[in-house]
């Protein structure tokens, strides 16, 4: 069986917290930190979800007219893709040291859907 402690602070009663915060880490009582994975979980996904929504955004203005993008001159296709870079970079907060090929990796870029989209 359970004992509840009092705690006070001067002279006020400190509440009885069963997940308490301590500088933003939620606490349980086995220390397994379960309740703030579940937490930081929730909050990465949401914003996970609002990256899937600008990406969207973002893509839909770059993607709308495919076929002026594939016939119009080199140094207009690299000013869109440049627009890309930025926007990857802004996300993965990568220095503007790291090759655009490296940051592309796992994002297709943007010539390459161009070109399937006209096809």
């Amino acid at each position: 069986m359970e004992e509840k402690v009092s705690l006070k602070f001067g002279n006020e009663s400190i509440p009885y917290e069963q997940n308490p915060k301590f500088l933003g880490i939620t606490l349980d009582k086995s220390l397994s930190f379960t309740k703030h994975i579940n937490n930081l979980k929730h909050r990465a996904q949401s914003r996970v979800n609002m990256l899937k929504h600008l990406k969207a955004l973002i893509r839909s203005i770059l993607e709308y007219s495919p076929f002026i993008s594939l016939i119009t001159c080199e140094s207009n296709k690299k000013t869109i893709e440049s627009i890309q870079t930025k926007a990857l970079r802004t996300i993965s907060r990568s220095s503007s040291c790291l090759l655009s090929n490296m940051l592309m990796l796992y994002v297709a870029s943007l010539r390459d859907n161009l070109e399937r989209s006209s096809l």
